[in-house]
């Protein structure tokens, strides 16, 4: 049998900076690449740790062939895990494993630990060995990631720790931990972290304007220092960018509506208050505008099928029958098809026209659907389902299904 290939781990070289080092020891080299290919087990500043060898059985069935300078971190790793030392330089040592590999949860959780114990330690004064770590460098500084409204002269450890994840959430965009660890590291700053956040989520999106990470970064957010106002502006800019964007959409819904009791929002609001009414109105006529952009537009659909099932909109008149002339105006050329067969000629006989065919080439099938959904059973809803299952063949075995009739082959 053949033998699977041994895996490696690929690294970048220079990612593994000494950043505890002192600054003058490092000024010493003739280049910042020496310094950073240094392995931990050369350090003058790791001599009093013990590496532990990862545990292998005596005949591996296959043998993970690590690159040798993943090997000399994850064997310090484990020393310092096991000794659960807290120090400075064990946040140089996990950002050089994480650099190494971004998905290793354990080193994020430890790595974590490390941040909230010394905080706590800041808190009461205590100073911990080694310079202040921006935890892997790069091109976003503690300056950068911070608020225009905070001081930057004396930045803390979170700080530090903020603008470290924050330029891995771009080298990593769809990296689990490292989110995780951003909101962790969030919460912790509080409310005064709300600006950072929202400007290193824009920044995510910037390069993927549906990174669903970002996206439930910033949701959180939002509900978590109360955003709301600011996060509506955002959502219409993404959504004017592409129209068909469905996060930005669901993100929308989230904040236009996740203050009302129907969404469970934090903040609890009168259902019946004029201030939802305006809301539900405006939102209504939003999504109007953009479904004009593009009738067959599903994420814009969707928006407004949400409003019209929100509990307290459910059951008022005005909204569905807003909502039903808004499907009906664009269900236009299913409606002329109908009109135009059903109309009769000088002789009193009804012309010979091809609904199906005529609808077709007008009807937007999404104005249909809706209409179907909200529609009682009718002749006009079964002649609606009739002309869906010739235009959207791929549905079709679920539009017979809806008529009644069972599937279509």
């Amino acid at each position: 049998p053949r033998v699977p290939q041994a895996v490696r781990f690929t690294t970048r070289r220079g990612t593994a900076m000494p950043r505890s080092a002192p600054k003058e020891q490092r000024a010493g080299s003739d280049s910042d690449d020496e310094d950073l290919c240094l392995a931990y087990s050369k350090r003058v500043g790791w001599k009093d740790v013990i590496p532990i060898a990862q545990p292998e059985t005596a005949n591996p069935i296959v043998s993970i062939d690590y690159r040798p300078e993943y090997v000399d971190v994850m064997n310090y790793f484990r020393a310092v895990f096991v000794s659960g030392e807290v120090s400075r330089r064990v946040l140089d040592l996990t950002a050089d494993a994480i650099a190494m590999n971004g998905a290793n949860y354990t080193v994020w959780h430890r790595r974590w630990e490390v941040v909230e114990a010394m905080v706590e330690m800041e808190r009461n004064g205590e100073r911990s060995g080694g310079e202040m770590s921006n935890g892997g460098g790069g091109e976003m500084s503690v300056d950068d990631a911070m608020d225009d409204d905070n001081d930057t002269s004396n930045p803390s450890l979170l700080d530090h720790e903020f603008a470290y994840t924050a330029k891995l959430c771009l080298a990593n965009p769809k990296n689990y931990q490292v989110w995780n660890h951003m909101r962790l590291v969030s919460a912790a700053l509080g409310a005064k972290s709300s600006a950072r956040n929202l400007a290193a989520t824009k920044n995510a999106l910037d390069q993927d304007s549906k990174n669903i990470h970002a996206w439930t970064h910033r949701s959180w957010c939002v509900r978590a220092f109360s955003l709301w106002k600011e996060e509506l502006a955002f959502t219409e800019q993404k959504i004017e960018q592409d129209v068909r964007n469905n996060s930005a959409w669901t993100e929308r819904f989230v904040v236009a509506f996740g203050v009302w009791d129907d969404c469970g929002g934090d903040t609890k609001r009168e259902r019946g208050s004029d201030d939802f009414s305006k809301i539900v109105t405006d939102e209504i006529a939003f999504a109007e505008t953009r479904i004009a952009m593009a009738p067959d537009n599903e994420s814009a659909w969707s928006y407004l099928r949400g409003i019209a099932r929100l509990s307290a909109c459910r059951y008022d008149r005005n909204i569905q029958t807003r909502v039903e002339g808004i499907a009906r105006g664009f269900a236009r050329g299913f409606s002329d098809a109908k009109l135009e067969a059903e109309s009769v000629d000088g002789a009193g006989e009804k012309n010979d026209v091809d609904v199906d065919a005529t609808a077709s080439q007008k009807t937007c099938r999404q104005a249909l659907s809706f209409l179907c959904e909200i529609l009682g059973d009718s002749a006009e809803k079964e002649l609606m389902l009739k002309t869906l299952l010739e235009i959207d063949p791929i549905r079709g075995n679920y539009w017979a299904w809806k008529s009644g009739g069972g599937a279509a082959c």
